[in-house]
């Protein structure tokens, strides 16, 4: 009976004490103390993807350099933890496409790799060219892609008169050396 009795008891002060706390301790809410400025913004920001050549790499590392002198794409994939067989196969399928023992010194290559420890290479993008480049992808399946960038052909037109000499006039004009060279062929072909 005692037991019954302290147990009764012990609800009715854990009640009281729950009912202090919520009239003394909490804040009360009533519709005066309301207003737009309690109220909290809420907004959610929605982080674009991080897109490299078509593929997300939000948890990769990527990886920019330039060819150098007598290295072969196998050598750098193998630094990479590309297996051999998986670089016999890669050169074996992209033959047709693109043939692997072309790659020419100081011409851009990005990895895409694991961001573990180990740095696994998932991809290798090279550049032979500013239109075009070739997609290897090391994943379940094997595949080499060749694509292209977009291009905006933009034409201008620059005029002038030759008052001195013609590589001084194009100077002042504000002309590339390049084009300069062109204008020099085309004076010396008509000549």
């Amino acid at each position: 009976m005692t037991k019954r009795w302290l147990g009764l008891l012990t609800f009715l002060f854990f009640a009281i004490a729950v009912s202090f706390v919520n009239r003394y301790y909490l804040p009360t809410l009533s519709p005066e103390t309301l207003s737009k400025d309690s109220v909290c913004d809420f907004s959610l920001h929605v982080r674009e993807p991080n897109v490299v050549y078509g593929m997300t790499v939000d948890n990769d590392l990527v990886i920019e350099d330039k060819i150098k002198r007598n290295q072969r794409l196998g050598d750098i994939l193998e630094a990479y933890n590309v297996p051999a067989r998986v670089i016999h196969e890669i050169s074996q399928l992209s033959r047709k496409i693109f043939d692997v023992r072309k790659v020419a010194p100081d011409k851009k290559y990005t990895l895409i790799c694991n961001s573990d420890s180990l740095k696994t290479a998932k991809a290798l993008v090279y550049e032979p060219n500013s239109v075009d480049y070739i997609v290897f992808r090391f994943g379940d399946s094997l595949s080499v892609d060749v694509c292209q960038r977009e291009v905006k052909v933009v034409e201008k037109s620059v005029s002038g008169v030759i008052e001195s000499t013609l590589a001084e006039t194009i100077a002042e004009s504000g002309i590339s050396y390049e084009l300069t060279n062109k204008f020099v062929d085309i004076f010396c072909m008509a000549g």
